[in-house]
């Protein structure tokens, strides 16, 4: 078996074989466009998406392009991605690049989400540069990486694709939703600081339902991967601090002891998914509201929920129960407290020149003026921030908490807010 194996995976990785399997991926890419978008040669910026649905009636070939076609060509460059990278060095990938904008811009042409999220693989496999992950390796082709940073359908339509795909992977598994929103917010981290790709982050937030689509599902996101985490890593305390007392732990019935590893062992797998998305996730927020603040405070329930999960974090970081998070070698577990609660401050900053934000907070139900003052001395002390914005953060604490006095002074003597 192990020879029969052996002598497959040379044939499967033979140059000439892989030369051939890429290029007929590639000339399956360019046939699956020219069946889409009605002609062989299209201009990328004329080209309007999303395509219309697609009209079997109209264009008979539709019934024969089943969505196997584009799963198998996706699972051949990732598997080639990953094992053979430099093969792909020789082949231009403008037609591959092409397919993925166009199908993950009309999702009527693939209706999996499944599919759409391997695209969303083979974009972060073959196309982002292996500098821009720090937890998975990247091919990063150089012709890819070039094409994705200048490509102008890409910077017209492909962060709006992957912003609506991270909402759109919750209806696969559990740990395959952690993978690819993982990917997903990689893509994104790289695009945002791409001068042509920035624009279009700009315009989604100009559509209000879509926007508000994407903002829920990722403050709703942030909200369960940090309570998660949060949850288990105390537990994984308590396990490791039981296996540390080795006379007690040898005391433990084999079948017990055995138990406890394996228990220990899922809620390791688990709280370092979880934070290791968790850190991008919090990361994109602080980014995009470094730009994108209008609509967070115009719109009174994205505010609420917005204040509802800062406080929560803030809170569950650097409140009572923070010393329970201290587990033995953190960064095993992708566990950063300290940059973590830089960017959940950088995201309050951003938004503390709003009168209404700055009063949503203050009337929270999550807010704890302890807190924020002991997250205040955090930040001065350990220089998670400029002294500049230290300052700025000392300031917003003090008049939150003035506004907070001043509420309660309300709610004291006209109770339900109404004089």
């Amino acid at each position: 078996m192990a020879a029969a194996k052996m002598i497959m995976d040379a044939e499967l990785l033979h140059p000439d074989f892989l030369h051939e399997m890429i290029r007929f991926s590639l000339l399956t890419c360019a046939v699956v466009n020219s069946i889409c978008t009605g002609s062989s040669v299209f201009d990328a910026n004329t080209l309007e998406l999303p395509l219309p649905a697609p009209d079997t009636k109209v264009n008979a070939v539709f019934k024969y392009v089943p969505e196997h076609l584009v799963d198998d060509l996706c699972s051949v460059l990732k598997f080639v991605a990953r094992l053979q990278p430099k093969a792909l060095n020789a082949f231009e990938l403008n037609e591959l690049l092409k397919m993925i904008i166009i199908f993950l811009s009309s999702p009527s042409y693939v209706h999996s989400p499944h599919l759409r999220a391997k695209m969303s693989e083979v974009l972060f496999h073959i196309f982002l540069p292996s500098e821009e992950s720090e937890e998975r390796e990247t091919a990063g082709t150089a012709f890819g990486v070039e094409l994705l940073r200048t490509d102008p359908l890409a910077q017209r339509h492909l962060a709006p694709c992957l912003l609506a795909l991270y909402g759109d992977v919750e209806h696969t598994g559990f740990y395959e939703k952690l993978e690819h929103r993982y990917n997903i917010a990689c893509l994104l981290k790289y695009l945002w600081k791409l001068d042509g790709h920035k624009p279009a982050f700009l315009m989604i937030s100009e559509d209000r339902e879509n926007f508000v689509k994407f903002a829920h599902g990722l403050m709703n996101h942030i909200n369960s991967l940090v309570t998660d985490a949060l949850i288990a890593l105390p537990e994984i305390k308590v396990l490791q601090e039981e296996m540390q007392d080795v006379a007690r732990w040898m005391a433990l019935d084999e079948t017990v002891r055995e138990q406890k590893q394996s228990l220990l062992s899922d809620k390791e797998r688990t709280v370092t998914s979880s934070l290791q998305l968790a850190n991008e996730t919090i990361h994109m927020m602080s980014y995009l509201t470094s730009e994108i603040q209008e609509p967070f405070v115009k719109m009174p329930e994205l505010e609420d929920r917005l204040v509802s999960m800062l406080n929560s974090v803030i809170v569950k970081l650097a409140g009572p129960r923070g010393v329970e998070l201290k587990v033995n070698n953190p960064e095993q577990y992708k566990f950063r407290p300290k940059v973590m609660l830089q960017e959940i401050v950088e995201t309050l900053l951003h938004f503390a020149h709003y009168p209404s934000f700055l009063e949503a907070v203050a009337t929270n139900g999550y807010y704890d003026g302890q807190v924020f003052r002991k997250c205040a001395q955090i930040v001065a002390r350990t220089q998670l921030l400029e002294p500049v914005d230290v300052q700025k953060f000392e300031s917003f604490v003090a008049e939150v908490e003035k506004a907070a006095e001043g509420a309660a002074n309300l709610e004291l003597f006209f109770p339900g807010g109404n004089p």
